[in-house]
């Protein structure tokens, strides 16, 4: 489990990856992407000072293989650092 807050916890199976704000949001494609995933709803946000977001799939796992479900990104802001979460 990774601990993003007192009351929230992401599956360690379902993180795509930890970033680091001040270093990943150099990148256009990155403030594009969080962009865009603010709009669409994906981004779950802290009351603190964000200082790096998870990316997380949420939704995947379906017990009956017939069914094909699509796995959706959820952005998770947490005002902890991400090598602190890393750990």
């Amino acid at each position: 489990m990774f601990i993003l807050a007192k009351e929230k916890s992401v599956r360690l199976r379902d993180v795509i990856g930890v970033f680091d704000l001040d270093t990943a949001t150099v990148s256009n494609i990155t403030k594009n992407f969080l962009a865009g995933s603010e709009k669409s709803g994906e981004v779950e946000g802290t009351e603190n000072l964000p200082k790096s977001f998870i990316l997380a799939s949420v939704g995947a796992r379906i017990a009956r293989p017939q069914i094909k479900a699509r796995p959706q990104n959820k952005i998770y802001l947490s005002s902890r650092l991400a090598n602190y979460i890393n750990k």
